[in-house]
Parts: structure tokens; C-alpha cells; sequence
């Protein structure tokens, strides 16, 4: 299934930039950041769900089907 990241604080969902043609596997927020795992890499945004970077771009990751945040 290929869809696209829906995000929203209010509890209602609203399409995002995530990119295209990506099955994610999860969505965490950890304060103003948004993950999304998926089968292309990890992904993160820090506007809400506007604009997504990928962070495993430089590694040899394909899918990332899950992530732990350590708030020291």
C-alpha cells in the first residue's frame, strides 16, 4: 500500500509533502520533529509536515521499520 504522511495536531488528519511512492511503517513526533520510518529510509520534518528530509541518504539503509528516541 503507497500512501502519503498525514499529520495534524488538532486530531485531524491533513495530507503532507511526504514523499511519493513510500510505504511507512511508523510516525513518532518528539517535540517540534516528526519520524517517519519507511521503506525508503527515515524521514524527518520540522515544520509540521511541509518539507521532509531524508536521514539515511548517505547510509546504505533501505527500509527503517522502527526508531527510538533517548532524551538526555
Amino acid at each position: 500500500m503507497l500512501y502519503n504522511t498525514c499529520i495534524s495536531q488538532e486530531g485531524v488528519w491533513t495530507q503532507t509533502s511526504f514523499p511519493s511512492n513510500n510505504y511507512v511503517y511508523f510516525i513518532s513526533a518528539f517535540e517540534n520533529r516528526i519520524f517517519a520510518g519507511s521503506q525508503n529510509g527515515l524521514f524527518m520534518s520540522a515544520d509540521e509536515g511541509n518539507t521532509w528530509s531524508n536521514l539515511t541518504d548517505s547510509f546504505n539503509i533501505s527500509a527503517v521499520n522502527s526508531f527510538i528516541i533517548f532524551n538526555n
